[in-house]
Parts: C-alpha cells; sequence; structure tokens
C-alpha cells in the first residue's frame, strides 16, 4: 500500500533504500580495509626488494618482484569475488521484498479498480442532466461548488487520478531500486571477471576490455528491461483505470468551461493535465 501523509510506518521502499545505503557503507569500508592492506604489502615489498636492488641481485629481485606481482592479483580477484558474492546477496534479499511488495500493491490496487471504472463508466457522456451531491461542509469550504457542483466532480477525479497512481509509482520505484541493485551485481561481476588470472583469460588489458564490454552489454540489457516493465505497470493503470479518470476529467473540464464554471485554480491543482 502506498504510504499515507503523516504515517509513521516507513514503505517498503524506504526501508529497501536504507538497507542498501548501510550495504554501500559496509563495501566502502571493505573497500578502504583492502586498500589499506594493499598499501601495507607495498611498502613490505618495498622493504624485501630494496636489499635486492641495491644489491644488483636480479635473480632474487627478479624473484620477489613475481611473488608481489601475483600476491596483489590474487588478493584483487579474491577481494572481487567476495564483493560480488555480498552483492548477490543482497540482489536476492532485495529481490524478494520487491516481489512480495509488488503482489500487495497490485493486490490493493484491483480491489479498488473495478469498482472505481464501473462508477466512471456510469456517468454519461451529456452532462446536461447528470447530477452531483455535494457534501455541505464541501461547500462551505468552496462555495463555488453550490452554482457549479462539477467542480466539486472534477475535484475529486483528480483525486482520485493522484491516489491510484501511487500505486504505479510505488510499483515503479521498486522496479528501480532492483534495477540498481541488479546494476551492482553487475559491476561486481565485471571488476571479477577483470582479475581473473589464467592463461586463457588473455593479459590485464583483454580481460579489462572484455569486462567492461560484458558490463555495458549487461547494463543495456537491465536498461532496456526495467523500461518494458514499467510500461507494462504504466499500460496497466491506463487501461484499468487512467484512460476512464481522463476522459471523464476532460468532459467534466469542457462542460465547465461551457458554462462559466472553470476555475484556473482547478487545472493548476490538476496532478496529470488540465482542460
Amino acid at each position: 500500500m502506498p504510504q499515507e501523509e503523516g504515517d509513521d510506518r516507513p514503505e517498503l521502499l524506504e526501508k529497501l533504500t536504507l538497507l542498501k545505503w548501510i550495504f554501500e557503507m559496509r563495501e566502502t569500508l571493505h573497500r578502504t580495509i583492502y586498500d589499506i592492506l594493499s598499501d601495507r604489502n607495498r611498502r613490505y615489498r618495498e622493504v624485501v626488494e630494496a636489499p635486492y636492488r641495491l644489491a644488483g641481485n636480479t635473480e632474487k629481485l627478479k624473484s620477489a618482484e613475481a611473488f608481489f606481482t601475483q600476491d596483489a592479483a590474487w588478493r584483487a580477484h579474491a577481494y572481487g569475488k567476495e564483493m560480488l558474492d555480498r552483492t548477490r546477496q543482497l540482489q536476492t534479499v532485495v529481490e524478494e521484498a520487491v516481489e512480495r511488495g509488488v503482489a500487495l500493491q497490485l493486490s490493493a490496487f484491483w480491489d479498488i479498480a473495478p469498482p472505481l471504472r464501473q462508477l466512471l463508466d456510469s456517468i454519461p457522456d451529456d452532462l446536461e442532466n447528470f447530477g452531483v451531491q455535494v457534501p455541505p461542509w464541501e461547500v462551505e469550504e468552496n462555495p463555488s461548488y453550490y452554482e457549479h457542483p462539477l467542480q466539486y466532480l472534477y475535484s475529486l477525479l483528480q483525486h482520485a487520478e493522484k491516489s491510484t497512481h501511487q500505486f504505479i509509482e510505488s510499483h515503479t520505484n521498486l522496479l528501480c531500486l532492483l534495477h540498481e541493485v541488479k546494476g551492482a551485481v553487475v559491476k561486481a561481476q565485471a571488476r571479477t571477471w577483470a582479475t581473473q588470472m589464467g592463461e586463457a583469460d588473455g593479459t590485464s588489458e583483454e580481460r579489462e576490455e572484455q569486462a567492461e564490454a560484458m558490463r555495458r552489454r549487461e547494463d543495456r540489457r537491465l536498461t532496456e528491461d526495467l523500461k518494458e516493465k514499467v510500461r507494462e505497470v504504466q499500460d496497466q493503470w491506463s487501461s484499468a483505470l487512467g484512460d476512464g479518470i481522463k476522459s471523464v476529467k476532460e468532459r467534466t473540464g469542457a462542460w465547465l468551461l461551457q458554462k462559466g464554471g472553470w476555475d484556473e485554480a482547478l487545472e493548476e491543482s490538476a496532478g496529470f493535465g488540465g482542460v
């Protein structure tokens, strides 16, 4: 369910966003520790290699250089694999939560969409003899409703449009958050790929190029997948309610304009376009 104004309970999106932020902060700590250890190893390498270099002992120097180079490569690859494992764990948690959240939102949406659509369909094309019963307190707050009661209908349509579209916005926001997490997994996969050390994996430069190409390819695929899912969600809302609300709003607005009851304030407060 979309979060109500003043609701003290954080909605799912806020919880998952906080989880992602905590994960990113933890990854920053992991990276800092890795960098500190790498700097320590670099200093130790200098201490070990310096005597061989000063003594001109080329054989020992090459052996030490090869050892420390391989050790740094192994550490980089191990760090990449650990980061990938952690990111995949985050993706699993977020995917499960998003799946449950979307299911709840869709269930709530389809609880209200059919009766609301039935009500919209009951509003005739010709509003000449269509009456609207305006609550007395609404007339007190908006005296113009007494002379032009369809202004009240227009305001209700706006509220229905905004309120029901919140389901779509919440759904879309969850999909976007999941997309970001999937993108982080792809980035971690690329890093792991780039630090592989097998002979068949090519040179360091070749691995970097292959990893970057893979990352760009997967990012494009994920982006297209997100666009398609968002388009499906938007189309679902439009076909179920959006088009119907828009049609009635246009007819109501045109009627008010024709009868001198149109108020610019109605259009200013419209969330999805006015007359």
